[in-house]
């Protein structure tokens, strides 16, 4: 299924092949798994060679890969290390307005000058090797400073995208972004559903919840409690702070290794920091948690992190007897499971245990089976959240 072009130059296409590629769009929001056959779909229809969504910080030219279709891993790794911050649609920002359609064109236009794309280090060293002579494309949507974008691409043999496949691309792009929307609004029912503030307002350690800007969006009573008393750390404009300056340090710095780790790898292991001082009686204990969905496209962007807050009388790892009789666990699972819900690693805690990687992750299977769960941190929140209230 594509466009083509005509004897006479005329970009044509069948409805039944546009309508096919709008049904995929909506399947894609609701079955994350078919983006990567949406956007050859879309390739295809453009006789493009490459297609793709990423999303892309204008401040900081952080680049993130939502789905990739005909590039090169390679190449696409020389963007991130390099070539982002040279891309010449981001020089003059103007020209990556949300909704606007933009070709290899574009830049001669908005300088009036022609060549200005064929002169840049971004065409001749990166696009031109990949025969990535042509493009199409533009920004989806903005969301806070990260811009989703969708961008085609293909050789000169193809010729130059047409007007009415830039019209095209527009109806497209207007179904991907409201797609995108869905998908985010699912994305982010289902982590509260994991995480409801229901079961959260009942716990007996604090709980804060933070967006992927770090901002504060859920206190439990407990951490309101805690956050007031400003005893070892406190709200300062919408941000979790630790009041001591070392403390505060290192909480910032563990809080953005997990925001860049959930960027790259789309989840992130558990982190623990403690904050306060145990001469004055102060000291907190704070579990970090990313919760993540299966979604890749979007958890991303649209992930929440838990804080869980514990001081020293109240021990928030469960203990290898409670994990035994609560979920039928051998010794040996309860070993590796305790330890996990400390934030090791699984070959960290394999090595400890003196135990085969394999053997540790056979153990993990099981584990999981049990506790009805399917990652580490689903696996260390369901623990914590258990043991804490339960009656021990």
């Amino acid at each position: 299924m594509r466009g083509r072009i005509d004897c006479q130059g005329k970009f044509t296409n069948s409805d039944d092949t546009v309508d096919s590629i709008i049904r995929s769009i909506y399947d894609s929001a609701l079955n994350p798994e078919l983006w990567s056959s949406t956007c050859g779909l879309l390739r295809d229809f453009f006789s493009s060679t490459a297609s793709g969504i990423f999303t892309q910080n204008r401040n900081t030219n952080e680049f993130v890969i939502l789905e990739a279709n005909g590039f090169d891993e390679a190449y696409l790794q020389s963007y991130d290390d390099h070539y982002a911050k040279v891309n010449p649609w981001y020089q003059p920002q103007c020209l990556m307005g949300e909704g606007r359609i933009l070709t290899d064109q574009s830049l001669d236009h908005h300088y009036k000058k022609k060549n200005c794309y064929r002169n840049t280090e971004f065409y001749n060293d990166w696009a031109r090797p990949q025969a990535f002579d042509h493009s199409l494309g533009g920004t989806l949507a903005i969301n806070s400073d990260w811009d989703i974008n969708f961008t085609y691409f293909r050789p000169t043999s193809a010729g130059l995208y047409t007007g009415r496949e830039v019209k095209q691309h527009a109806s497209f792009a207007s179904h991907i972004s409201k797609a995108l929307d869905i998908s985010q609004r699912l994305q982010i029912s289902e982590i509260e559903s994991r995480a409801s503030n229901q079961i959260l307002d009942n716990l007996n350690c604090g709980v804060i919840s933070l967006d992927m800007r770090l901002n504060i969006t859920y206190l439990n009573p407990v951490a309101e409690r805690t956050l007031l008393s400003q005893a070892a750390f406190k709200s300062k404009s919408n941000r979790l702070v630790a009041v001591d300056v070392d403390d505060n340090d290192y909480l910032q710095s563990t809080l953005k290794h997990i925001i860049k780790t959930i960027y790259k790898t789309g989840n992130a292991s558990p982190a623990f920091v403690n904050c306060g001082s145990a001469k004055d009686g102060t000291i907190c204990k704070l579990t970090i948690l990313a919760m993540t969905s299966k979604d890749q496209l979007m958890t991303k962007l649209h992930s929440r992190i838990l804080v869980l807050i514990s001081n020293s009388q109240t021990a928030l790892v469960p203990d290898q007897v409670y994990l035994q009789h609560r979920y039928g666990m051998t010794t040996s699972e309860a070993c590796l499971a305790q330890q996990l819900a400390q934030g090791k690693g699984l070959r960290a805690v394999a090595e400890t245990m003196g135990l085969a990687y394999e053997t540790a992750r056979s153990y993990l299977k099981t584990i999981f089976q049990k506790t009805a769960c399917h990652r580490q941190n689903e696996l260390v929140y369901r623990l914590l959240n258990d043991y804490v209230n339960a009656d021990k």
